[in-house]
């Protein structure tokens, strides 16, 4: 069944996900109502396609960070993403130069710049996406991108597999049509 775009349905859905909530996708669509709100499902299909690879890059490093430290798995399970993106934030240096350079040899050697910005950028969307804050604005091909690439400096046959199970390319082809900036 296809859903019906009715002014008391569109009425309905504004009641139950606010102005506030809708405004932006609104104002992406020129006004046009049920393009606001197609958009604004799009948004949730790209979070939704998103959250298996950026899952997979934040277990992939709490456990390459972890394993250089011979933490318990339960302690690395149990930090959150900003710790371990924040524990490769330039103070921590001396930490890079001894222990977590280490955990990205997979590809050659990288820097830690190569590593926290990225990684930094990641943890914001991460962030963006948790809250179900608009991410189509966002150059989402980059980001994915992005993501396999840090996962491959870990692991390239892990960067190969979360590949292989995305569904990225479906949905960002599934853009609802207007001109996004």
């Amino acid at each position: 069944m296809v859903f019906a775009y009715t002014a008391a349905n569109i009425a309905n859905l504004e009641s139950s996900h606010s102005p506030e909530r809708l405004g932006p996708y609104y104002a992406l669509a020129g006004g046009d109502k049920e393009l606001g709100l197609k958009l604004y499902a799009w948004n949730s299909a790209l979070s939704q396609t998103l959250y298996t690879p950026l899952q997979g890059l934040e277990v992939a490093l709490r456990n390459a960070l972890g394993g250089q430290l011979l933490a318990a798995g339960r302690i690395v399970a149990e930090l959150n993403w900003g710790f371990w993106t924040g524990i490769l934030a330039k103070r921590y240096e001396p930490l890079w130069r001894s222990h977590f350079r280490k955990a990205f040899n997979a590809t050659g050697p990288l820097t830690r710049d190569q590593i926290f910005q990225p990684l930094d950028d990641l943890r914001r969307l991460r962030n963006r996406i948790a809250h179900h804050e608009p991410i189509i604005n966002r150059n989402i091909a980059a980001d994915y991108a992005s993501i396999l690439n840090l996962i491959s400096y870990i692991s390239p046959t892990t960067a190969q597999w979360i590949d292989d199970q995305s569904e990225i390319a479906a949905v960002i082809a599934a853009k609802p049509l207007v001109a996004i900036p």
